[in-house]
């Protein structure tokens, strides 16, 4: 199966179904699976395939993510997760999981991204796939929006989702009720995102596993928080938690306490590269990159291999290039193929990246052909 390496042998960018990828795979290949799955799937299209066992349909199936493209009709608000079947979601999830056991290594991390409805049916089938649930993570962010239904609006017919909204006055017993329900909504404004964190069975102890296949513990030092000599505490930083927050919730954290709370949890800044747009196509869902760097390098050993069986935009291969992995990434739709380039070239072939953005190469012309 053809694969694009960007000149990296550890390096193979695969355009396919992760199913098919995954089973062509050799077992105990890869060190750590560090992935943001969908957090939803279409129960029509996945039904049929799964009563006639033919895992390559299910794989195939409507992928949803936190809504659906029309989320803000009001009729259709939200199906993204209305739509989904938790039955057909953990059996969808336990096709891909179960591959990646077989080809993490003994002792090897999976860490997956889950929506906060769904993910229980996630860390479900990564449990019943025979991983070791080795706890939970997540990821607290400050820039959610609510996408609830306003129960006042909806009942005076005005269109509201989100907040509060203006609407028409609407006499009588109807305009009664509805002001009876202002402020009343159907959902909370979302501030994280939790992960599932496993580990793939140890063959003996921790000591024996790690001698022999590099795998099987966290990267402590290698992510501990910050300093705090006032504590005496190591000059290395703390522990690192299983709580990350983006820049914004820990500096309103640290101004609710008056002190510098934040400095025990790590914390995402932004970069401002992190959102590609190649030819007018963009991915929704980009994750910090300092956030996946930080979690590749915690469950990954030196010049190790990180799977992503949903690679999207491509942020956890930019995170492997950064920390010096190795990447097997997985993306099925060919549109986010363009954006997955774009940032692997940015670090690696700086040239292509800015003809490819279609910008003025500017002194990099001198290069174009070398």
């Amino acid at each position: 199966m053809h694969s694009q390496t960007f000149g990296r042998p550890d390096i193979n960018v695969f355009n396919a179904d992760c199913l098919a990828v995954l089973r062509e795979l050799p077992s105990n290949s890869v060190d750590s699976v560090v992935t943001d799955p969908p957090y939803a799937i279409s129960a029509a299209d996945a039904l049929e395939a799964l009563e006639q066992s033919d895992s390559d349909a299910v794989m195939a199936a409507g992928m949803l993510g936190m809504q659906s493209q029309n989320w803000n009709e009001t009729a259709t608000h939200s199906r993204g997760y209305i739509d989904n079947d938790p039955d057909l979601f953990e059996a969808w999830c336990r096709l891909w999981v179960s591959e990646c056991l077989r080809v993490l290594k003994p002792g090897g991390h999976l860490v997956a991204f889950g929506g906060t409805p769904t993910w229980h049916r996630l860390a479900c089938a990564i449990e019943k796939s025979g991983f070791v649930i080795r706890g939970s993570m997540a990821w607290l962010y400050a820039t959610g929006f609510p996408k609830g239904v306003n129960v006042g609006a909806a009942l005076d017919g005005s269109k509201s989702i989100g907040g509060s909204a203006a609407r028409g006055v609407v006499a009588g017993a109807a305009g009664t009720t509805a002001r009876r329900w202002d402020g009343w909504s159907t959902a909370l404004k979302p501030g994280h995102e939790p992960m599932v964190l496993a580990r793939k069975p140890l063959i003996g102890t921790v000591a024996a596993n790690v001698t022999r296949y590099g795998t099987g513990a966290l990267n402590i030092d290698g992510c501990r928080v910050g300093t705090d000599l006032e504590a005496g505490t190591d000059l290395a930083g703390r522990w690192p938690s299983d709580v990350f927050m983006d820049a914004a919730v820990a500096s309103e954290l640290d101004e609710l306490a008056n002190r510098p709370v934040s400095r025990f949890f790590w914390h995402a800044k932004p970069g401002a590269d992190e959102r590609v747009t190649v030819r007018g196509v963009a991915h929704p869902t980009v994750k910090p990159l300092s956030l996946i760097q930080e979690i590749v390098r915690l469950v990954t050993p030196p010049n190790g291999t990180v799977l992503d069986p949903f690679a999207g935009s491509g942020t956890t291969l930019a995170a492997c290039i950064v920390e010096g992995f190795g990447c097997v990434a997985v993306e099925r739709e060919a549109d986010y193929l363009p954006l997955i380039e774009q940032r692997a070239n940015r670090r690696l072939n700086p040239v292509q990246a800015v003809a490819a953005s279609g910008e003025d190469l500017g002194l990099f012309a001198m290069f174009e052909d070398v």
